[in-house]
């Protein structure tokens, strides 16, 4: 299998919250009581009243919003100019954990 550079690995990351983000409920969620998650619209995204969650899995899931999650999509495709524009750029401003997070959103749920 090719190798693919940081800045690659960059690129597909911030496609794949894109696309994940694109089929979600627009952002930004509100946690409305203890554990519904609402749209700006106030319709449900996730109710885990149901007993599969608790309340600060709930704050997580609202926390990672779409609009949360187009935003990192965007400082991952400026990091990736970065390391396009000088490769050891992006080792300086992103540095690994730059990597590591694109490598889990990357082998993350599909």
């Amino acid at each position: 299998m090719k190798e693919i550079s940081p800045e690659q690995e960059l690129r597909k990351a911030a496609e794949r919250i894109r696309e994940v983000a694109g089929k979600a409920p627009a952002g930004p969620w509100s946690l409305d009581g203890e554990l519904v998650i609402s749209s700006p619209d106030r319709d449900p995204v996730v109710n885990v009243y149901d007993g599969y969650g608790t309340e600060s899995a709930a704050v997580h899931i609202a926390l990672w919003d779409p609009t949360t999650a187009l935003l990192v999509a965007d400082v991952f495709d400026k990091w990736a100019r970065m390391g396009e524009m000088d490769a050891d750029l992006l080792h300086r401003v992103g540095g690994p954990e730059t990597l590591t997070l694109a490598r889990a959103i990357l082998g993350g749920p599909s």
